[in-house]
């Protein structure tokens, strides 16, 4: 939810009409979601901390790198994408 969040508030000028796309891939061991956006992109950070408690933003991607075993932004010419990669546990 925090990536899509993301993918409209910070939508690149002109692009207002053109779609989120959010793909959810589900395996046997592993479950991916990639959200492709329009915005102008970012460097996605190795690793992010957690912002100072006053501040009112900067913990999505906090968010986002502590719930994922993986996490990689791609950032190309009509679109960014967000691959967010977690394992399923074993039973």
């Amino acid at each position: 939810m925090e990536a899509c969040n993301n993918a409209v508030l910070y939508v690149a000028p002109g692009s207002h009409r053109c779609e989120v796309v959010v793909e959810a891939i589900s395996g046997l061991e592993e479950i991916e979601l990639r959200v492709t956006d329009h915005t102008a992109g970012l460097v996605w950070p190795e690793r992010t901390t957690l912002p100072d408690s006053s501040s009112e933003r900067g913990r999505g991607l906090f968010m986002i790198q502590a719930v994922m075993d993986s996490t990689r932004y791609v950032r190309g010419p009509t679109g960014n994408t967000l691959v967010l990669q977690k394992r399923r546990s074993r039973l």
